[in-house]
């Protein structure tokens, strides 16, 4: 990357590909979040299920043939 002297603006091109650059990271990295936090959801809801067997106090749909919690 070549170096411009201080106080000189950069060039049109180069702030473009640079905007276009950090909206890709953003995206990119925005893509992979929800997938993360899906995880870590659907992972609480099979604890909470499997609580639910040991402990019949814990609300449970009774028409679910399956008995998954809700």
């Amino acid at each position: 990357m070549v170096r411009r002297p201080p106080g000189k603006p950069r060039c049109q091109k180069t702030q473009r590909e640079d905007e276009i650059h950090q909206r890709d990271r953003r995206q990119e990295h925005a893509e992979k979040r929800p997938e993360r936090e899906h995880q870590t959801g659907t992972l609480a809801k099979h604890e909470e299920c499997a609580r639910d067997q040991h402990e019949p106090e814990h609300e449970r749909d009774v028409n679910d043939p399956n008995g998954t919690c809700h």
